[in-house]
C-alpha cells in the first residue's frame, strides 16, 4: 500500500502543475522561458599574392625541387609569374654530314626526400596568384638560329613533345591545355600551354615527357647533315612569355 499511495501522491502532483498552468497568463509564461538572439559574422579577404615560387618537381608537384646547376629559378615576382623554365642543353657532338637528332640533357636536382641529384623531365612552370581566374597563355619564341658567332646551324630545328600540364594533387584547379608536339621555327611564337577562363589557377609544370625515361627524348634539336658545321659551340635565345588570356577579359 505504500507502493500505491507514492504513486497516486506523484500523480496528483502533476495534474495540479497542468491546471495551474494552463490557468496562468501568457505574460507569466513567457516570463519563465526567456529568450535571446543574436547574429555575428565571419570573414577573411584574400588578395594577390605577388611572391616569388620556387621550382617544384615536375613528376611531383607537392613537393619543392631545387634543381642543379645551371638550371636556376627564374625568381620572377607574381602575381602572374614563370618560376623556372628548363636550360636545353644537347651536349657535345661530332662533326657529320648525317642528318641527327639530338636529344637535350634532362633536369638534375633534389627534391626534400632524395639524399643525391636526380634525373626529372626538362619542364616549364608557371604561377597564377591574381585570383582573378581569367586564365593565361604560355608560348615561347626562338629569337634567332643556332649560330656560333656568325655561323648560322641552317635548317637546325628545335622539337618538344609529350606535353603535359600538372598541378598539386590537392588542388581543384581545372587543368589547362597543352600543344601536342612544338617545332620551333625562329622568329615565330609558338603556343605550349593556355588555360581558358576558370582554369590554371595555382602553380603548373608543364612538362616534356611524365617521367624522366620519357623525357629523354621529348626536348630534341634535329640538324641536316647538310647544315655546315664549325668547331664551338651555336647558341640560341628561347623567350618565354606568360599572358592572361586575351579573350578573356572582365566584362
Amino acid at each position: 500500500m505504500k507502493l500505491s499511495r507514492s504513486v497516486l501522491f506523484f500523480s496528483g502532483i502533476s495534474t495540479l502543475c497542468l491546471l495551474s498552468s494552463v490557468t496562468e497568463s501568457p505574460d507569466k509564461v513567457n516570463a519563465k522561458t526567456p529568450s535571446s538572439q543574436v547574429n555575428s559574422n565571419a570573414s577573411v579577404t584574400f588578395k594577390a599574392n605577388d611572391n616569388t615560387v620556387g621550382p617544384v618537381d615536375p613528376t611531383n608537384p607537392d613537393s619543392n625541387f631545387t634543381p642543379d646547376n645551371p638550371n636556376k629559378p627564374s625568381n620572377q615576382k607574381g602575381p602572374l609569374s614563370i618560376d623556372f623554365v628548363s636550360v636545353f642543353n644537347f651536349g657535345v657532338q661530332d662533326i657529320t654530314t648525317n642528318d641527327k637528332t639530338y636529344n637535350a640533357a634532362l633536369v638534375t636536382g633534389k627534391n626534400k626526400s632524395d639524399t643525391d641529384s636526380v634525373d626529372k623531365p626538362n619542364y616549364v612552370q608557371v604561377t597564377d596568384n591574381t585570383g582573378e581566374s581569367l586564365g593565361w597563355k604560355l608560348s615561347v619564341k626562338q629569337l634567332d638560329q643556332l649560330k656560333n658567332n656568325s655561323d648560322e646551324l641552317k635548317g637546325a630545328q628545335i622539337k618538344l613533345s609529350n606535353l603535359e600540364a600538372i598541378t598539386s594533387s590537392s588542388s581543384n584547379a581545372i587543368k589547362p591545355t597543352t600543344n601536342s608536339n612544338v617545332i620551333l621555327v625562329p622568329g615565330n611564337a609558338v603556343p605550349i600551354t593556355t588555360a581558358e577562363k576558370g582554369q590554371g589557377e595555382g602553380t603548373w609544370v608543364t612538362r616534356f615527357g611524365s617521367t624522366a625515361e620519357q623525357g629523354k627524348e621529348s626536348v630534341q634539336l634535329f640538324v641536316p647533315g647538310a647544315s655546315v658545321k664549325k668547331i664551338g659551340a651555336y647558341t640560341a635565345s628561347l623567350e618565354w612569355s606568360l599572358n592572361k588570356t586575351p579573350d578573356n577579359t572582365v566584362a
